[in-house]
């Protein structure tokens, strides 16, 4: 008898933490490599022809969240004889970094966030990278949403993307299932000394 009572409480708690909603759970999560695959696409072809403002900002506003298309309509759009539009640049700031959208692309979900990263080998050219990691942190607002581009990502985040399985949803999410979160440190205002670009608070 007490075996099968010790046998039906691990049944009930295995339940309830298959059942625990989170970003990757099956039916609850957008593709989220192929969304910001097509949100670099977008910032990208804002350079083919001038626009209005307002043009520029539907574009964006399925992908970004308003904060984030604020930031980068001021860092990146200019005006021209054909309205505004972005100019080519060898870095400009608030872009999508180039993940390679493979098994080297890494999702981790943290407090309700998701955070797609890739370690990028160390570049040579006009702008150098050395080796790092490089991602962008989507929020819930009106629907999954890009809030940050992150040129410096947390250890703590690092650590989390080297250390979850490659989970496939057929259909579905196609992308990383990060395992249990656990606390992390806060970290303010993260600021990479090569570039001097102040990132938002990441973390509250």
């Amino acid at each position: 008898m007490k075996i099968k009572i010790v046998i039906g409480c691990l049944m009930s708690i295995t339940l309830l933490i298959v059942n625990v909603p989170n970003a990757f759970a099956e039916g609850n999560a957008p593709n989220f490599l192929q969304f910001a695959k097509n949100a670099s696409e977008v910032q990208v072809s804002l350079s083919e022809k001038g626009r209005s403002i307002s043009k520029i900002e539907e574009k964006l506003s399925p992908y970004f969240t308003e904060t984030f298309i604020d930031q980068f309509i001021e860092e990146n759009i200019v005006e021209t004889e054909e309205g505004y539009q972005t100019l080519g640049s060898d870095f400009a700031l608030y872009y999508i970094p180039y993940f390679s959208y493979s098994d080297r692309t890494k999702l981790v979900e943290y407090k309700d966030q998701v955070y797609i990263v890739e370690n990028f080998d160390e570049q040579e050219g006009p702008v150098a990278f050395p080796e790092s990691y490089q991602g962008v942190r989507l929020t819930k607002e009106d629907g999954w949403k890009i809030a940050d581009v992150l040129w410096v990502v947390p250890k703590e985040i690092i650590k989390k993307a080297q250390s979850t399985d490659v989970k496939e949803f057929e259909g579905k999410s196609g992308i990383l299932i990060a395992p249990l979160i656990s606390p992390i440190s806060t970290i303010h205002n993260i600021i990479p000394v090569f570039w001097q670009y102040k990132n938002e608070v990441l973390f509250k």
